[in-house]
């Protein structure tokens, strides 16, 4: 297997914690030295915790609450909280390539030169044709400026249904939309319950592939979405460093005595009734009532490792697609450019490939200028994210800007996009006190 090139980030390799591979082997190996200093976020331990008798129950409730806590070695906090075992997990076996990674997310790796995807040296021979956006009638127009009215209790609609039009103005606003799809990768280390006897895939079976080495599947391109791997043969088992393998922890919910104080009593045993003093009948005196969270046994199955007493480890890769969009609106008109995204228009010119080129034969010079600065600024936007796809359109939204009089007073509105949305903020018949305009 040949070696990878690493693009550096911020003075650190591309893959950020992560040692990139070695240039001089000839299995693309990972170095085994080990970095000077643990990762932030990586189990700093020596060898499992050893394992310990859990102390019964009674010794525990009878005992004082901060015995009881030594006796178990968890440092308790908060009540409420889980139990935070006080001798740090284990220590994982190092695994070349991953031997900064930790058990908190690291950020996102920079892909290896190989599978970056470079720009285009020169635009496609044959790109789409632009085509042109629709006109309406009188008829149509009017019709909008009523469905429009319609919409709203206080608007009068004498003025749509009597206003002379005396001018219409044809323009258009151009949406200029670029789309490019990403793939970034993250590593962690993470766990869960094993159960004996099940397979485990660990170094044995194989080398572990680097971040960008393993194959995904890309369901839909252009749509954000997750997905989390695991790396083949990293798995290790390792006893659980939560109960230190009793497959019980104290509950934190009466901290290991089987009952709580009485919520109803606030622990006196008795409530007043009127001048009569009587025992609780929650509790019936006795100041503290059964825990219903371990029901007695001052215990509660691990959290971690399920009662299963092992945990496996294993490498955690999430991968993360992400769609960047940006947009530019040119409009000759005063129409307000955020009611151009919303709407339809007619698709003049779309274009996708793995990285697409500047738009330079545009009849709208404000777009070819866009498409080049939007372009530039992607093509270095994302440097951890190994670039799939890029999507270039124009969409040309038709606006029409309506002139007309009603009661020997002029105005005007806006009639724009595929639907025949309507802007309207100086329409006439207006009314804040009720319905009465017709």
């Amino acid at each position: 297997m040949s070696s990878f090139g690493y693009k550096k980030l911020d003075g650190n390799t591309g893959y950020g914690s992560i040692p990139p591979p070695s240039t001089t082997s000839d299995q693309g190996a990972y170095p085994t030295d080990p970095p000077a200093a643990p990762a932030p976020g990586m189990y700093q331990g020596g060898s499992p915790p050893e394992v310990s008798i859990v102390p019964s129950s009674s010794s525990i409730v009878n005992a004082p609450y901060s015995a009881g806590v030594a006796a178990t070695g968890y440092n308790v906090p908060p009540e409420g909280g889980m139990a935070v075992p006080s001798a740090p997990p284990p220590m994982m076996e190092p695994l070349a390539g991953y031997e900064g990674v930790g058990f908190t997310v690291s950020d996102f790796l920079a892909p290896p030169t190989p599978f970056m995807s470079a720009a285009p040296s020169a635009p496609p021979i044959e790109r789409p044709e632009f085509s042109i956006g629709p006109t309406w009638t009188d008829e149509e127009v009017r019709d909008a400026l009523l469905e429009h009215v319609s919409h709203f209790c206080c608007y009068g609609s004498g003025t749509a249904k009597n206003m002379v039009i005396t001018d219409k103005i044809g323009t258009s606003a151009y949406h200029y939309r670029l789309e490019t799809f990403g793939e970034g990768r993250q590593v962690n280390w993470t766990f869960k319950p094993y159960a004996m006897g099940t397979f485990v895939d660990g170094p044995e079976n194989g080398r572990a592939l680097g971040p960008w080495e393993i194959p995904v599947h890309i369901t839909e391109y252009f749509k954000d979405f997750t997905q989390k791997l695991e790396i083949p043969h990293t798995s290790f088992v390792r006893p659980c460093h939560t109960c230190s393998t009793a497959g019980m922890v104290i509950c934190q919910s009466c901290f290991g005595k089987g009952r709580k104080l009485c919520s109803h009593c606030h622990g006196t045993g008795h409530r007043h009734v009127g001048s009569e003093r009587r025992n609780c009948m929650f509790c019936h005196g006795h100041k503290t009532v059964l825990c219903k969270t371990c029901h007695g046994k001052c215990f509660v199955i691990c959290p971690s490792c399920e009662a299963n007493r092992n945990l496996r480890f294993y490498l955690e890769l999430t991968i993360q697609w992400k769609n960047h969009v940006e947009d530019y609106i040119f409009s000759e008109n005063s129409l307000p450019p955020n009611l151009i995204k919303d709407v339809s228009g007619t698709t003049a010119f779309e274009e996708t490939h793995l990285r697409v080129w500047p738009i330079n034969h545009f009849m709208i010079p404000q777009i070819n200028q866009a498409s080049y600065n939007l372009i530039n600024k992607h093509g270095s936007a994302f440097p951890t994210e190994r670039i799939l796809q890029q999507k270039q359109t124009i969409r040309i939204v038709p606006v029409l800007e309506v002139e007309y009089t009603w009661n020997n007073k002029k105005s005007d509105f806006f009639v724009y996009g595929l639907e025949k949305k309507v802007h309207a903020p100086k329409y006439p018949q207006k009314c804040c006190c009720g319905c009465a305009i017709l």
